[in-house]
């Protein structure tokens, strides 16, 4: 059977980006006097959000509402810049270059925002 195509998740499996992003809101909980457990954290990877939301659980512990646009902003650009150290997961570049060798077909995919996978 030959392999028509493949498809790579984005987040933790082409670049460990889960926990740039979760150091990111771990600080945004501390800056606001919450703790955020990585075990409850963890229900939000990979959904849009709706099974669980970290901004409306911090609203809940906090009794107080957020800017979340001005504050999603300066999250995105801390996990940037922790990520620029980064690259790619080890073995991912060798993985994508063979495979582009044999010719076969290849796409990312996520739940992230294109802008995010760009």
């Amino acid at each position: 059977m030959q392999t028509s195509a493949i498809l790579f998740d984005f987040d933790g499996i082409l670049v460990d980006t889960e926990w740039a992003i979760y150091q990111a809101w771990l600080k945004t909980f501390r800056d606001h006097g919450q703790d955020l457990p990585l075990a409850l954290y963890t229900r939000c990877i990979g959904s849009d959000f709706d099974a669980w939301s970290p901004k409306i659980h911090l609203e809940d512990l906090t009794k107080l509402g957020f800017d979340w646009v001005k504050m999603d902003t300066e999250r995105q650009v801390e996990i940037r810049a922790e990520l620029e150290q980064e690259g790619p997961i080890e073995g991912v570049v060798e993985l994508l270059t063979g495979i582009a060798e044999r010719r076969i077909p290849q796409a990312v995919v996520s739940s992230s925002s294109h802008g995010w996978v760009d």
